[in-house]
């Protein structure tokens, strides 16, 4: 069972992400923002998926990316955003797919298989 990582400050959107992934068969874990993002991932917890949110208060979806490029090179990014002109911008967008803000749940089922169907990749890290 594929393990995913939903990271998001907004309570709604990682209850709806938890049950809309959870009932597509996969074991979900949350964090309300990317320190803890990175807090979870520091534990001996491995995660084949994180979706994160890119505008957060601290630290952002850019930085976690980053982040998880060195530490844990085997986990599939998604970045999901209302709009993030720094997207365009992000060396890892390459390895990153984008998740655009509103989305139905027939989106993020679609684009989670899409993420865990390609092998992983490390992120570039310059």
């Amino acid at each position: 069972m594929p393990r995913v990582l939903v990271v998001d400050d907004e309570e709604q959107i990682r209850s709806m992400l938890q049950k809309i992934l959870t009932r597509a068969g996969h074991d979900v874990c949350t964090a309300s923002n990317a320190q803890a993002a990175i807090d979870i991932c520091e534990r001996p917890a491995r995660f084949d998926l994180v979706i994160s949110d890119v505008i957060m208060p601290g630290v952002d979806g850019h930085h976690l990316a980053r982040w998880l490029a060195v530490r844990c090179p085997d986990s599939r990014v998604i970045l999901m955003s209302a709009f993030d002109p720094g997207c365009d911008e992000c060396p890892y967008l390459d390895n990153c797919q984008r998740l655009t803000k509103p989305f139905s749940a027939k989106d993020v089922v679609r684009l989670v298989s899409d993420a865990l169907s390609r092998p992983a990749r490390a992120l570039r890290v310059d």
